[in-house]
């Protein structure tokens, strides 16, 4: 499996790439006064108005600090879609599914496994999970 792998406040995760849409660099997001503190505001995606997770209060990891070398990554799952603020884009991989593993660390409620690649653990998001929860928070 392709795995797009990511880092928030100096912590790796990544995510399959077959959920992966677009990563493009961070651009003005339109904030929401209703927004939760989770989710930045709204992006003008090719017409579509998708939220932003801010991914590093997602996973409880602190105040973000996200600056134009940041990155946003848009995620779909069964037509739903929602973008990720993330500090960087490390690496697209190629993981062999022998790698992965259970993962009861960090951000534990949103990732399901983890894949180990040279000696560093990433866990995986479930990003089926991100996007059904925040989709369903804007319905």
């Amino acid at each position: 499996m392709n795995l797009v792998t990511f880092s928030v406040q100096n912590q790796r995760f990544c995510l399959p790439t077959l959920a992966t849409l677009e990563i493009t660099r961070m651009v003005n997001i339109t904030h929401m006064p209703s927004a939760t503190q989770k989710v930045n505001g709204l992006l003008n995606y090719r017409g579509e108005l998708l939220p932003v997770i801010d991914t590093a209060r997602y996973f409880d990891l602190g105040t973000p600090h996200y600056t134009v070398n940041s990155v946003l990554i848009v995620v779909e799952y069964e037509q739903q879609k929602v973008v990720l603020a993330c500090d960087d884009v490390l690496a697209v991989l190629e993981v062999d599914d022998a790698y992965y593993t259970d993962y009861r660390g960090l951000g534990a409620d949103y990732c399901d496994a983890s894949v180990s690649i040279q000696d560093v653990i990433y866990p995986v998001l479930n990003f089926k999970k991100v996007v059904s929860e925040v989709q369903h928070a804007f319905k």
